[in-house]
């Protein structure tokens, strides 16, 4: 019975082959990276400026998790008529991504 013992032994190793790729971590594999939001937030508030308006890349950092990030960075607004009078203002956004990595930019102030 050389089969039997064949079969056997190929269905314990197909068994344990799927329950080793079962297993991991309750972490997302898919969870942007700091580099990714931070070039996420930047094009997002790069369609969001003003004509008159300049900003710096943002800096992120993680809140909490994985998943939520708090990016700051300073908005400049420059007046033609008095270069001298340039208005600066902090800016702070919060960006959430999922477990796919699709991220949300939501603007604080």
């Amino acid at each position: 019975m050389p089969c039997s013992r064949s079969f056997l032994l190929a269905v314990v190793l197909a068994l344990a082959l799927l329950a080793a790729g079962c297993g991991g971590s309750d972490t997302p594999e898919n969870t942007a990276s700091a580099s990714q939001i931070q070039t996420f937030a930047d094009q997002q508030l790069e369609l969001r400026l003003d004509d008159n308006q300049s900003a710096d890349p943002f800096t992120c950092e993680e809140d909490g998790d994985a998943q939520h990030w708090k990016c700051t960075t300073e908005v400049r607004v420059d007046n033609p008529d008095d270069a001298s009078a340039n208005d600066v203002a902090p800016l702070t956004v919060n960006v959430t991504c999922d477990e796919t990595g699709s991220c949300v930019y939501e603007p604080e102030t």
